[in-house]
């Protein structure tokens, strides 16, 4: 009760919200969302998106269709902010609410939206438990990492070390012969792929083609 100005105090009453809601404890979880929604009028940047999340995730508890709404307004809120796992958590329980209600192509589309921002803030396991869970998040990442090199076929995500491409872009600084060079592509592109032929594909200089 003495510290109930500090930021890390909301996101206990966040978690603490949650899982009261989980327990049904639903006097509780009002408490918490009138104290949100103070801090929201207070410092809107910081809580509006969180008071309104917690106000659709109230409606849902409640069986109440304008959770969806409400849900909408929170995803649009905090996507004015630069708050990372916020909107990723935001989306993926907004997503979870459509799915649960027949809604498939919304909770899809919002769970690869989840899925990104946790990429991008860095929870690498949280984005990988996702894919576990809802297999086609995998799929159709595959196919945009591979639409994005031009590949012909599509091979699994995890074929492409992190760690092998950053080993391979040192080898490769390393080499000073253009014919050595083409063959150390070729064998490093083999070996990350699994692939059994690798064309290298360079521009002459003042032509225009491959």
């Amino acid at each position: 009760p003495y510290i109930e100005g500090n930021y890390f105090t909301a996101t206990a009453r966040l978690v603490q919200a949650m899982a009261l809601l989980s327990l049904r404890r639903f006097d509780e979880v009002d408490e918490i969302r009138e104290w949100m929604t103070a801090r929201a009028v207070e410092a809107p940047a910081n809580f509006k998106h969180l008071a309104l999340f917690l106000d659709a995730e109230r409606a849902w508890a409640d069986g109440d269709p304008a959770a969806g709404l409400i849900f909408d307004a929170a995803l649009r809120e905090v996507a004015r902010r630069r708050r990372p796992w916020q909107h990723a958590f935001i989306a993926e329980r907004a997503a979870r609410f459509h799915l649960a209600n027949g809604m498939d192509y919304v909770g899809q589309r919002l769970l690869r939206d989840a899925q990104e921002r946790w990429s991008d803030w860095g929870a690498v396991a949280k984005a990988g438990a996702q894919e576990r869970e809802f297999p086609f998040l995998r799929a159709t990442r595959t196919a945009a990492f591979a639409a994005s090199i031009g590949a012909s076929t599509s091979f699994a995500s995890e074929a492409v070390d992190l760690m092998a491409v950053v080993k391979a872009s040192r080898a490769l600084s390393s080499e000073t012969n253009l014919a050595q060079l083409r063959n150390r592509v070729v064998e490093i592109l083999t070996t990350l792929t699994g692939a059994t032929r690798v064309h290298l594909l360079t521009r002459e200089e003042g032509e225009t083609d491959w």
